[in-house]
């Protein structure tokens, strides 16, 4: 019997209810996060502070993890409600926002849930 990749948990030092993805992300540990997406990992699910896991991968300025989010089906206008989309995030990051307009090529595979 394993974990399911959705898992949930106090996961950090930082006490926050988070999933394994954002974990990943926070971490910027690409490998993780490939990993998790392409084993059925929810791209639109908010850990406890209610940050989509785009939105933390903007805020860390990480583009490799951006594009990998952005395969798997993350919705960079995808709203939080409480941080803001990720096109938000990005109005003073010219880079970033280019990346998030930008359509990324599918996995095929879209693991996003759609928020409550």
């Amino acid at each position: 019997m394993g974990v399911s990749v959705n898992t949930e948990g106090y996961l950090n030092s930082y006490s926050a209810h988070e999933s394994l993805l954002h974990l990943a992300v926070r971490k910027g540990n690409y490998s993780m996060a490939e990993f998790l997406l392409q084993n059925g990992a929810g791209t639109e699910e908010v850990n406890e502070s209610c940050e989509l896991p785009l939105v933390m991968a903007v805020e860390r300025n990480n583009k490799d993890m951006i594009r990998l989010l952005m395969k798997y089906g993350a919705d960079p206008n995808n709203d939080d409600d409480e941080w803001g989309s990720a096109i938000e995030n990005a109005q003073d990051k010219p880079e970033i926002l280019k990346i998030l307009q930008t359509p990324q090529k599918s996995s095929g595979k879209n693991h996003g849930a759609p928020k409550p």
